[in-house]
C-alpha cells in the first residue's frame, strides 16, 4: 500500500481522483493548492504526488521545486495532472523540474491507473536539472499545517501569509 498526495485546487477533480484510485487500497491524501499540498508532503512523506499546474498560492512548478530542495522528501515522485499542459515550454519545465509523467485533463480512467501504477514501481524521482527556466509564478510562502481526517481521508489546511 503506497501514500498517493492529490493537489488539485478544484475539490471535483480531487474527488474524481480519489474515487478512482480509492479502490486500489491506497491511503490517499488530499491538498487544495501547492503550500497546504507541500506541507502534507512534508508530515505524511507521501510515495507519490498527483498535482494540479495552475492553482492558486503556489503553482505546481513551484510546489514540485520545493519539494525538491527539501532533503526530506526530495524522492517524491510527481505526476502532474492538469488541463494547461499543451505548450512545449510547459513540458521542458516539468521534466527540468523532475516531474516522473504528465496526465492532460480530461483523462481516461485506465490511463490514469496506468500512469500511477507505473509511477509507485518506477524509478524514483527524476533529479531536477540544473537550472529550470523561470516562470511568472510567484514564490509563497507554507504556514503551519493541520490535518483532519474525514471520511476517511486526510485533508490539509495550511494558512499561508502574503
Amino acid at each position: 500500500m503506497a501514500t498517493i498526495l492529490i493537489v488539485d485546487d478544484r475539490p471535483a477533480n480531487r474527488e474524481y481522483l480519489v474515487a478512482l484510485l480509492g479502490y486500489s487500497g491506497h491511503r490517499l491524501l488530499e491538498a487544495g493548492d501547492g503550500a497546504e499540498g507541500l506541507a502534507l508532503a512534508r508530515a505524511a512523506r507521501p510515495d507519490l504526488v498527483i498535482a494540479d499546474v495552475l492553482m492558486p498560492t503556489m503553482d505546481g512548478y513551484e510546489f514540485v521545486r520545493q519539494l525538491r530542495a527539501d532533503r526530506a522528501v526530495a524522492g517524491t515522485r510527481v505526476v502532474f495532472y492538469t488541463a494547461h499542459y499543451h505548450e512545449p515550454e510547459a513540458r521542458a519545465l516539468a521534466a527540468a523540474c523532475g516531474v516522473a509523467a504528465v496526465l492532460t485533463k480530461p483523462c481516461e480512467p485506465d490511463e490514469v491507473l496506468r500512469t500511477v501504477e507505473a509511477a509507485l514501481d518506477g524509478a524514483p524521482a527524476a533529479p531536477p536539472r540544473r537550472r529550470p527556466p523561470r516562470t511568472r509564478s510567484t514564490a509563497s510562502t507554507c504556514g503551519s499545517s493541520r490535518t483532519s481526517s474525514r471520511s476517511g481521508r486526510t485533508t490539509c489546511a495550511a494558512p499561508t501569509s502574503g
